[in-house]
């Protein structure tokens, strides 16, 4: 059952992420761009490497409120 809460939860908060993702990039195109380009911030990975926890999922949102607020990465 927790699983299932768990997953939930992520669910919800990847969906947050692309939603919020495809308004501050402006574009789906653009925002998978940014998903798919390796970024020093995320250890030289592509950002979608850490969508697979919640906190990874949490890590990318907090990136993109930072972008959404003048941040260049």
């Amino acid at each position: 059952m927790l699983e299932t809460i768990l997953n939930k939860k992520h669910k919800a908060l990847l969906f947050s992420l692309y939603r919020h993702g495809i308004e501050v990039f402006d574009t789906a195109e653009n925002f998978k761009k940014w998903l798919n380009t390796e970024n020093m911030i995320f250890d030289n990975k592509m950002p979608k490497e850490l969508l697979s926890t919640i906190e990874g999922t949490k890590f990318g949102n907090d990136r993109i409120i930072a972008i959404a607020h003048g941040d260049t990465v």
